[in-house]
């Protein structure tokens, strides 16, 4: 059990860095948040009855210190140009964690020391539970991108409608899969049980926390519990993976970091070129021939 634990501890701390994020997230000031005459107010001391205007840049132009009298700025948006275009702004920093995850599954590939925890952590998983088998990972992975549309639903909303958050979901997804099937093939490190050769990186833990920082990033203004419940279904696919015998630890740590990289590149792109360029689109879900799929409908 002792590796057992140290494995959710540092998921768990994963996690929480993620998590932590969300604080500094949530005291960055959006441009459009605040009337420019709160700007004004907050930024403009009174000086004898006159507004002395302090040395600051606004949108790339110097306004020197001087005394104003009886003028007006109310029509005036004053936007300081360390604030950055996009609803999410989203920096290098944020990407740290995730590179770092996937950094300590390729250095695994390759390090006999992490190639033995893999092996001991699998054994001590294997003799305390042979013939553990779930098929839960299969429905937990998605489950905390679903819920974003289940809270939408019930009239607690997000950052986002429906629509344009199941465009950035998909994105999430569909940028995953373009990660890991690739990697899949060309590392071709074969499952604990056998099976295959497509073990690295798991693709189950990759939609589990593409689908998690989903959910965070939707929800993270109404309650950080949310983004807790999210992160903690992706840690329990994670850990099932490997109870299921079908990946190793680095496996579930580097699929960890390509989904939620995945999902902070869908919010870029859908902040810089979809809203910024002003597409319209339409999703429809879609069944024919027992398949179920869905429909995206773009128009330019």
């Amino acid at each position: 059990m002792k590796h057992l634990v140290v494995i959710i501890n540092f998921l768990l701390l994963s996690a929480s860095y993620q998590l932590n994020a969300q604080v500094v997230d949530s005291i960055t000031v959006n441009k459009d948040s605040i009337p420019a005459k709160e700007i004004q107010a907050a930024s403009t001391p009174q000086v004898s009855g006159q507004a002395v205007v302090p040395n600051q840049k606004f949108s790339g132009q110097t306004v020197s210190g001087q005394a104003v009298s009886g003028q007006q700025f109310s029509n005036q948006k004053l936007i300081p140009d360390y604030q950055m275009n996009g609803g999410e702004n989203i920096r290098i920093k944020h990407f740290i964690l995730p590179a770092a995850l996937v950094a300590y599954g390729f250095f695994g590939l390759g390090n006999d020391a992490l190639k033995t925890l893999d092996r001991s952590t699998r054994n001590e998983i294997r003799e305390d539970n042979p013939l553990f088998n779930s098929a839960i990972d299969n429905y937990t992975q998605f489950a905390p991108g679903v819920a974003v549309f289940v809270l939408n639903g019930l009239g607690i909303h997000g950052k986002h409608n429906w629509k344009d958050a199941a465009l950035i979901y998909a994105g999430s997804i569909a940028i995953a899969s373009a990660f890991v099937v690739p990697i899949k093939n060309i590392t071709k490190v074969q499952r604990p049980d056998g099976s295959s050769k497509n073990s690295f990186p798991s693709g189950h833990t990759a939609i589990a926390f593409a689908s998690a920082e989903f959910l965070r990033r939707e929800y993270k203004d109404v309650s950080p519990w949310i983004g807790v419940a999210g992160y903690a279904s992706a840690i329990t696919t994670g850990v099932f993976r490997m109870y299921n015998n079908r990946h190793w630890f680095t496996d579930v740590v580097a699929g960890a970091g390509f989904g939620m990289a995945s999902t902070l590149f869908s919010y870029m792109i859908y902040d810089n070129i979809l809203k910024k360029k002003h597409w319209t689109f339409s999703v429809a879900p879609t069944y024919y021939d027992k398949t179920v799929g869905m429909t995206f409908v773009k128009r330019f």
